[in-house]
């Protein structure tokens, strides 16, 4: 499995005191996920990347091992990107140069879009999308690839407010943009290796046009190879399937993970999508306030949320926002299940996924 991930724009900075210096592995009872370690350190908040808008974070294949590695980009716009060996983090290098540094203005994403399974950097800046394909020498240069999706074409000015993202939706190995424009269109751009073909509209939905109330997230959660669309809106988790030339209507998938349900921003309490036990269908990972929770897709909706581990949360380790300690999902061993990466204080932590024990019961 190559799960690129999707990098998710913050708009609160958070504050962070001294009795948050020792973010760490704290109590770590666990259903799903392994006690967490320290895989590498650097890229984190002792390191200057004081919160993710200004430091953006985010995790990828980047040589097409199966792994998924770290990239972090710098006060300065350039990157840098540390090798998943299976146990850590290492070889690190520098990856490109002169990227944004405003992730809610200038937004970036991960994923594989010429199709030779590395995955590539795609930036979003004021008048083109910017495409640093993952190959040859580093550091790596970028191409053209759209001028759509930008604030000077089409007024894409805030991630926040109009969503981007890339992923495979029509399962030609090829990562298209997904952008939720502010007049509630569904555009999508389908990558054809060299550049993205003019986008066509797919789904007209309103969203909410808030990503730290409302987010939304593309990702296969049928196993058919398509990345659908699934909302974490006010009454429940909602899904739009992709059948490869538009999504469905959404339909409610679980009442869970909401505003409704006290889960009412990303920054608190982040939510993301990831195959966790390894069947091809991605799940909810829930950041709460106390534990990780962790909902499988059956195919056709998402069940009761089970306990992911004591750990990455506010309560059992002080990691108090996303802004400050962003979380990603990701597999990062090679086993095709997705774990847990914490950028936290001062190193890296990793939870890596045990699957989906048989003898587990529903705990939320």
């Amino acid at each position: 499995m190559h799960k690129s991930i999707l990098l998710v724009s913050l708009l609160i900075l958070g504050v962070i005191g001294e009795h948050l210096k020792a973010v760490n592995s704290l109590e770590q009872t666990s259903d799903i996920f392994t006690p967490a370690k320290a895989w590498n350190n650097g890229f984190n908040y002792d390191q200057g990347y004081a919160n993710f808008n200004g430091f953006p974070r985010g995790v990828g294949d980047l040589n097409g091992d199966g792994k998924a590695d770290i990239l972090a980009i710098g006060s300065t716009g350039g990157s840098n990107t540390c090798i998943s060996d299976g146990s850590r983090f290492t070889n690190c290098y520098h990856y490109a140069n002169n990227l944004p540094t405003n992730f809610d203005k200038y937004p970036l994403a991960i994923c594989d879009v010429d199709g030779d399974r590395r995955e590539d950097l795609i930036s979003f800046t004021s008048n083109e999308v910017r495409v640093y394909l993952t190959n040859g020498v580093p550091p790596y240069t970028y191409t053209v690839w759209t001028t759509e999706f930008t604030e000077n074409g089409g007024q894409w000015d805030s991630f926040n407010v109009v969503p981007r993202m890339v992923k495979d939706v029509n399962g030609d190995g090829k990562g298209d943009i997904i952008g939720i424009s502010s007049s509630n269109n569904v555009r999508v751009a389908l990558s054809t290796g060299t550049g993205f073909a003019p986008s066509t509209i797919w789904l007209n939905y309103n969203y909410g046009k808030n990503f730290n109330l409302y987010p939304i997230f593309c990702a296969d959660v049928n196993g058919d190879k398509k990345a659908d669309l699934v909302s974490f809106l006010a009454n429940g988790v909602y899904v739009s399937l992709s059948t490869g030339t538009n999504f469905t209507t959404p339909t409610l998938w679980n009442t869970g993970y909401s505003v409704d349900s006290t889960w009412d921003n990303f920054n608190g309490v982040p939510r993301m999508l990831a195959d966790v036990d390894g069947d091809g269908k991605a799940d909810i990972i829930g950041f709460a306030s106390s534990r990780v929770i962790v909902s499988f897709s059956d195919g056709n909706s998402f069940g009761p949320g089970y306990q992911g581990i004591y750990n990455f949360v506010m309560e059992h380790g002080g990691w108090s926002s996303y802004s400050v300690y962003p979380r990603f999902t990701a597999d990062v061993n090679g086993d095709k299940m997705a774990d847990i990466i914490g950028y936290g204080y001062q190193s890296t932590f990793v939870s890596l996924s045990q699957g989906r024990p048989s003898n587990i019961t529903a705990r939320s």
